[in-house]
């Protein structure tokens, strides 16, 4: 009788531990998104969209974007200087003809962010942000650059030249007790850069279908 109650205690202690635990990741989220210096880097996936957007003076209605993706998320997009930073990079920038941005996904019914997608056009918010994941999440647990040299067909048959040509470089990261991954596509055509990152918490249902929808982890294969 005396171990039933010890092992109950131990197992109540534990559950309490655990749900104050996720009362601090949850109000220091909460101060996160309440601050004037946003950042994409301490995203977990549980924030609410319309509390950032109000503590940078934006609104919902600013959106460049209002599709409504096949999982059911509508999408934020913005090239504001103030939601394009991660860990103290910032992702601002444009070329002649692009602008950096960042495309939020999230659930109507109370805002919550399912994941974010970055699309970078400038190489030296490339260079900056690699370095950045690099020291946030460590050593990609995937990484991989198609072949340059390969010769390459257009749709009729004839050969690409070099000058015109796509190489693309693939990482992945992945943080095995949190979910939180970041998928790095990356596309060189000539001198052209466009480079794609998609944030998201493998660990949800609707990322994971995300996920098996846009096959990343097709690497894993």
């Amino acid at each position: 009788m005396i171990k039933i109650l010890i092992a109950t205690v131990a197992i109540f202690g534990l559950t309490a531990c655990n749900a104050n635990d996720k009362k601090e990741e949850d109000k220091g989220a909460q101060n996160h998104v309440r601050s004037n210096n946003f950042d994409l880097g301490k995203i977990n996936f549980r924030e609410n969209l319309n509390t950032i957007l109000t503590a940078q003076g934006l609104k919902l209605s600013d959106s460049k974007s209002t599709e409504q993706t096949i999982m059911g998320f509508s999408t934020y997009s913005t090239q504001s200087d103030k939601l394009l930073n991660f860990d103290g990079v910032s992702l601002a920038g444009e070329t002649k003809a692009k602008k950096n941005q960042v495309v939020f996904h999230y659930q109507d019914s109370d805002q919550t962010i399912g994941m974010f997608e970055l699309k970078i056009y400038t190489e030296k918010t490339r260079n900056e942000l690699l370095a950045a994941l690099k020291e946030f999440s460590g050593k990609p647990v995937y990484e991989k650059s198609s072949n340059a040299n390969a010769i390459e067909l257009d749709e009729n048959g004839d050969e690409v030249k070099a000058s015109e040509r796509s190489n693309k470089i693939y990482r992945v990261w992945e943080n095995a007790k949190t979910g939180i991954s970041y998928f790095w596509i990356e596309t060189l055509t000539g001198k052209e850069l466009s480079l794609e990152i998609t944030a998201l918490n493998r660990k949800d249902k609707a990322t994971k279908d995300w996920i098996a929808f846009r096959a990343f982890d097709w690497y894993k294969n």
